[in-house]
């Protein structure tokens, strides 16, 4: 994974949801080369959205985790 990677996953993603508990927002998106062709999304967690993003982390997940996670536009 790369930072254009995340960023691209941040700028437009399929989903992005607010986490009211941890004050953060999830996005995920579909990589067009994924490292783990079983995990093919890649979810960014950061603190903010449209300003300065500081990214908190990245993972690669399957449309389970993505279920798991909290996403409904899989």
């Amino acid at each position: 994974m790369t930072t254009q990677d995340i960023s691209k996953i941040i700028s437009n993603p399929v989903q992005t949801i607010y986490d009211e508990e941890r004050q953060n927002y999830k996005s995920f998106g579909k990589a067009e080369k994924p490292p783990y062709p079983e995990q093919p999304y890649l979810v960014a967690i950061h603190n903010k959205i449209n300003t300065s993003v500081r990214v908190i982390t990245v993972m690669w997940t399957d449309k389970g985790g993505l279920k798991i996670i909290g996403f409904n536009k899989i």
